[in-house]
């Protein structure tokens, strides 16, 4: 799941209005239009879950915009061992719980 959202073609909200698959393309969350960008990082209920998993994880990262998300994301989760693997879980199991709200 995490590489289709960095390939940026996980089916959000705003590609399934566009689509015609459902009514509205708003998020559940702060009532902005969803996208991939705002959805994981910027709307501020996920920005907020986002920044106490990081903080459990003993990094202290601001959620930013996707790009810069994206960069910190491949910077620090590629890395080898347990921590890498946990940070790499840790995206994955954020993206995948938004994602389904």
């Amino acid at each position: 799941m995490t590489w289709v959202l960095f390939l940026k073609r996980l089916p959000m909200k705003d590609r399934l209005h566009r689509w015609g698959m459902i009514d509205s393309s708003t998020c559940c969350f702060c009532q902005e239009e969803e996208n991939q960008c705002v959805a994981v990082f910027q709307c501020q209920f996920t920005s907020a879950v986002w920044r106490k998993v990081l903080m459990y994880l003993g990094e202290y990262n601001d959620p930013q915009n996707w790009m810069a998300e994206a960069r910190w994301i491949a910077s620090k989760g590629l890395r080898k061992g347990f921590k890498g693997k946990i940070r790499r879980l840790c995206v994955t199991v954020v993206v995948y719980h938004v994602w389904r709200a």
